[in-house]
């Protein structure tokens, strides 16, 4: 019995709860210097302060697919995916330490400049590859925009995901201005927990 129970916690599936100061002190963590960002359906998101972010999810599938994606940011399909670094349960609690992007206007303003293509030849954006960009006017900022979304919806399919959530509330910059989607989830998953 011992050694499944090793097992299990080896491969994460017997899950081994710790507290809040535990799971702060064993990441390197000030919870004073903690710096709220944002709140949406399924969780809090704050700056830890050193280029990473916490984010505490009750969505169990956010959860899991954060978990399955730690510490697989040298794979090329995953490029324009967020880096996650931890993924605990903590307190009962989903607990995600990731990468921290920059938000800047701009994702937002193309995102709906590209939509409004999109729309114009019928396409919803997970087939952004099927955009007939040779008919369109484009600015080079907008052609690294639809390259580096192209990259998100890749690495959503890599993982298995094609009712992705883009939109420009889910997406940042990292410190190279690389595009990258940080609320990783699957719409059609999320009912069928």
């Amino acid at each position: 019995m011992k050694k499944l129970i090793k097992k299990l916690l080896r491969e994460n599936l017997l899950y081994e709860d710790t507290t809040k100061e535990d799971f702060f002190n064993k990441h390197n963590i000030d919870a004073d210097e903690l710096s709220y960002l944002g709140k949406g359906d399924f969780g809090t998101a704050y700056s830890i302060g050193d280029g990473r972010v916490l984010k505490i999810t009750s969505s169990k599938n956010e959860f899991e697919i954060a978990k399955s994606l730690v510490g697989k940011y040298n794979v090329p399909a995953l490029d324009g995916i967020v880096d996650f670094y931890v993924a605990e349960t903590v307190d009962g609690e989903g607990m995600i330490i990731m990468e921290e992007l920059d938000e800047d206007s701009s994702i937002e303003d193309l995102f709906y400049e590209l939509h409004n293509y999109l729309d114009e030849q019928g396409l919803p954006i997970q087939y952004l590859d099927n955009l007939d960009i040779d008919e369109l006017d484009l600015s080079d900022e907008m052609h690294d925009f639809i390259n580096d979304l192209d990259d998100i919806i890749r690495g959503y399919r890599y993982i298995g995901i094609e009712a992705s959530d883009i939109k420009p509330d889910n997406m940042g910059r990292d410190k190279n201005g690389k595009l990258k989607a940080f609320d990783i989830d699957d719409r059609d998953r999320r009912w069928k927990n």
